[in-house]
C-alpha cells in the first residue's frame, strides 16, 4: 500500500498532472477493493473507481493547506 504524500496532494491541486497520477496510483487499489467488498461486482467497482478519480481531479483545486 503506497502512502499518500501531502506534497502530491498540494501539487495536484495546483495542476501538477504527474502528482495527480501518483495519487491515483497510491489510492486506486484501496478504492477498488473497498468498492468490490461493498457492491460485489468487480467490473462495476472498476467503473465507479474511475468516476471517483474523475471527480477527484475536478475538485482538487478546492483543496486548502
Amino acid at each position: 500500500m503506497d502512502p499518500i504524500d501531502p506534497a502530491d496532494v498540494a501539487a495536484a491541486a495546483a495542476g501538477d498532472e504527474v502528482a495527480f497520477e501518483r495519487l491515483v496510483r497510491a489510492l486506486q487499489g484501496r478504492i477498488w477493493r473497498y468498492l468490490v467488498q461493498m457492491i460485489g461486482d468487480r467490473a462495476l467497482a472498476e467503473d465507479i473507481a474511475q468516476e471517483v478519480f474523475i471527480r477527484m481531479h475536478r475538485k482538487l483545486h478546492t483543496v486548502h493547506d
